[in-house]
């Protein structure tokens, strides 16, 4: 089969995704994300607020909780979705509280949650849901690649 761009012009050999057919990574990055794609980025932060909301959350949990919230708040500064500062700001405050009370000097104890912190977090899970949704795939890159360059 012979590989060609877009415009039907011959590649160079070993060229193509890998190698930098712009206008095929640039189709790539533009279009929105799959569904079950989507599903793959938020279901992981389900699964840890339903632990939260149980009691039996693992430190891993809190910590799928505080990388929704980075990655919410470096598609906040990208401005594609935008106006849930306070949202990320309130969600950022009680993972820090829950935080607090559960580490120990013997290690990680879980613990009951507050209304408002509950609230907080859920409020944020359901909001990066809708971030998410918005977002074309090289979009949530550039945001992910944003929350890698903070640490």
């Amino acid at each position: 089969m012979k590989k060609t761009t877009a415009h039907g012009r011959k590649l160079a050999r070993g060229t193509g995704w890998q190698k930098g057919d712009a206008l095929s990574i640039g189709v790539y990055r533009a279009c929105k994300i799959a569904p079950e794609d989507r599903e793959m980025v938020v279901k992981p932060a389900r699964l840890a607020l339903d632990a939260m909301r149980q009691g039996r959350a693992t430190e891993n949990d809190w910590l799928m909780l505080a990388s929704v919230v980075r990655v919410a708040q470096a598609i906040e500064k990208q401005a594609i979705v935008s106006g849930l500062q306070a949202h990320i700001d309130s969600a950022r405050q009680a993972l820090q509280a829950i935080y607090d009370r559960a580490m120990r000097a013997e290690g990680w104890v879980p613990g009951a949650l507050y209304a408002p912190e509950l609230h907080a977090i859920t409020e944020m899970v359901r909001l990066h849901k809708f971030q998410i949704d918005q977002l074309g795939r090289g979009e949530l890159i550039t945001a992910l690649d944003a929350t890698r360059a903070d640490l």
